[in-house]
């Protein structure tokens, strides 16, 4: 587990040099040392015979009567650690590993495959088994596989490893368990090390393990042959519009350089044609699609397939032209954004982490999250704010104000936030005067139930695309030339080949907190001590905009603040679409709608007999549908069928006055 690369591995790598291997530890003398007895098995720091390694066993066995028995009371486990190479890295054909594992009561369990022949390079994955009895895969810092395990009796583990086509199952006694496509698709050798220190588990690991075995069977490329490996979709909730990323290798020996991709989902296909490459054989080619997908509700296939390959030639191995995964995206409750607030600073070295999370978070949900970057003692620091958001530890975030988290944490948080249902919907609306650079903004706020309490409302502004010079504008950058095992990329950078710190001219800073009203508690008295179904509240703020802010990178967000503190809502809007000066403000008479959530067409009876313009905006106030009907009848039909799943604004604008209702449009 210590990050220390293993001296002399090629040793035993000449040695181990085979395609199939097994050990159930029945010819070493018992109480030997594993490491000492066996020309394969090594420990981390290549130290034989010393605590690394661990002693042959006749206290149990799966068969036979010996094992190799692990334990460890350490919060970082230890000290054995022995290794067990596979004559890699493997990086094509099929790998299959099995051992036989009991862990006892109330222990925990752990081992680990390496990508690379170096230790401590690459974890390719990790699989813990707690004292809870919880099993969970983790590669490349996210939960890929997760179930449970048969606690104090000997259970067997299966790893079915396709390397060329980069799919990794597991099973336990036989039965899946999970599979995925791993970012690190290599495999070189096995580490065993004692720790249980998962959330929750109680630090304490003993388990035996027996049986352990391997086979590699190498691929036999064809001439011509494109793969599809993986279909990244980041479909996580619906009415997501996403841009899928198909990964495409070369199992051929001619080196491939034109292709055509095709992804199918819910009755929609998109293409991509791809030429001007050159993929040798073995590589891998990302295909970031042009066109999008939008995440619908239920779970539906999504398929991935390769086609026309150096313009049409034979394919050698058609079996492997198409990748099919289930999507189930998280449904969110109507009408519902979360709020996501970033303890920063230009001095803290670790808070690009939180500068990636944040962009993450906004290039997939920016209908259904509002991002605040709450900056200390920097150029952009807002006193007001940071007091009050009382951050000590930097970076940290706050999801609806709950408990501070790291902000690796904001899209977990998220997601679990935006399934529950806001207590109360709001919509945005506003007003920019131009000549004295006031902006007026509108919030309207309609119960969905009854409530009581200290209900608060409460505006913030934040500003994208900020730049500035000068040595408290530069970020520091704790990520600059870290090891493998620490990679960071997002927000336009790969932060470990960045300098520390990445110079104020190369940084651009977003979600910016630029000003909190009346406070971050909000507004006091804001609504009666008891609210009924369906009561509705107005309320305005007037701000002037600082001469040095631009005032169409000026985000608007608006929360609801439930009694005790958390956010139960917000909404946000770009002051790019706030109304020019001129416009009365929103009235609410001007028309009504129907259905109510709609799925393909929704009817406005209009109040007035006139031609108004009609305008259907995103909740950011993005226009998606402009028209000026003819008025028959007092009433208008509006396809919105090829609108994506979410909540939208429809305006109605009658000469100076404007009249917005919130829609839900679903399938």
């Amino acid at each position: 587990m210590k990050n220390i690369q293993l001296a002399l591995l090629g040793v035993l790598l000449a040695l181990n040099a085979r395609s199939q291997y097994v050990d159930d530890f029945e010819g070493y003398v018992l109480g030997s040392y594993l490491a000492v007895s066996s020309p394969y098995w090594s420990t981390w720091n290549n130290s034989p015979g010393s605590a690394e390694d661990v002693l042959i066993t006749g206290s149990d066995a799966h068969s036979g009567n010996q094992s190799i028995y692990f334990s460890s009371t350490a919060p970082t486990g230890g000290p054995q650690d022995v290794i067990l190479p596979f004559g890699g890295p493997h990086v094509s054909g099929n790998f299959l590993f099995e051992m036989w594992v009991k862990v006892e009561s109330n222990k925990g369990a752990y081992f680990n495959f390496q990508s690379d022949v170096a230790v401590g390079q690459t974890w390719a994955l990790e699989c813990f088994f707690t004292n809870t009895g919880a099993m969970e895969v983790i590669s490349d810092a996210t939960t890929v596989i997760s179930g449970a395990y048969p606690a104090n009796t000997w259970f067997k583990v299966t790893w079915d490893i396709d390397l060329s086509l980069n799919n990794w199952q597991m099973l336990i006694d036989g039965i899946p368990m999970g599979s995925f496509s791993n970012t690190n698709n290599r495999i070189a050798s096995m580490d065993i090390f004692p720790v249980n220190n998962r959330p929750g588990a109680n630090n304490i690991s003993g388990y035996y393990v027996d049986d352990v075995a391997y086979t590699h069977t190498p691929t036999t490329l064809p001439n011509l042959n494109a793969a599809t490996v993986t279909v990244k979709h980041g479909m996580k909730l619906v009415g997501q519009v996403v841009h899928p990323v198909v990964t495409i290798r070369n199992l051929g020996m001619t080196t491939i350089t034109s292709f055509k991709i095709d992804v199918t989902y819910n009755g929609a296909t998109v293409t991509e044609n791809v030429s001007g490459v050159s993929i040798p054989s073995l590589a891998v080619h990302d295909v970031n699609l042009a066109q999008t997908l939008t995440a619908a509700s239920g779970n539906k296939d999504i398929t991935a397939t390769v086609s026309q390959v150096n313009g049409g030639g034979a394919d050698g191995n058609p079996s492997d032209d198409s990748k099919t995964i289930s999507i189930n995206p998280i449904v969110p409750a109507p009408g519902k954004m979360v709020l996501a607030e970033e303890a920063t600073g230009t001095w803290c070295g670790w808070c690009p982490r939180g500068t990636v999370a944040m962009a993450n978070m906004q290039e997939a949900y920016p209908q259904f999250w509002a991002g605040v970057a709450v900056h200390n003692a920097d150029p952009m620091v807002n006193t007001d704010y940071d007091g009050a958001f009382g951050a000590t530890g930097f970076p940290n975030a706050k999801v609806d104000r709950s408990n501070f988290i790291d902000p690796s944490g904001i899209e977990n948080a998220f997601l679990t936030r935006i399934q529950q249902a806001p207590k109360a919907t709001l919509v945005n609306s506003a007003t920019y005067d131009a000549g004295n650079r006031k902006l007026k903004v509108h919030l309207d706020v309609t119960f969905q139930g009854a409530a009581s309490g200290d209900w608060r409302v409460a505006l913030v502004l934040t500003e994208h695309g900020v730049t500035g010079s000068g040595s408290n504008w530069g970020q520091a950058n704790y990520y600059s030339y870290q090891s493998q095992n620490m990679p960071l990329v997002g927000a336009g950078k790969n932060w470990q080949q960045e300098l520390n710190p990445v110079p104020g001219g190369q940084m651009v800073y977003d979600h910016v907190a630029r000003l909190i009203t009346p406070s971050f508690g909000g507004m006091t008295g804001a609504f009666p001590s008891s609210i009924s179904a369906n009561d509705k509240f107005g309320f305005d703020f007037e701000v002037a905009l600082d001469a040095s802010w631009e005032k169409d990178e000026i985000e608007i967000i608006t929360m609801l603040i439930a009694p005790g503190g958390q956010i139960d809502n917000a909404a946000k809007m770009s002051a790019a679409y706030a109304y020019p000066v001129g416009v009365e403000g929103v009235e609410p008479s001007l028309f009504t709608l129907h259905p109510n959530p709609a799925s393909d067409v929704i009817i406005l009876t209009l109040s007035e007999s006139s031609q108004p313009e009609i305008t259907i905006t995103d909740m950011l106030g993005r226009i998606t549908y402009v028209v000026k009907p003819t008025f028959e009848d007092g009433q208008v039909t509006i396809p919105v069928g090829e609108l994506a799943s979410g909540m939208y604004l429809v305006h109605v604008r009658n000469g100076n006055s404007v009249s917005a209702v919130p829609v839900v449009v679903g399938r």
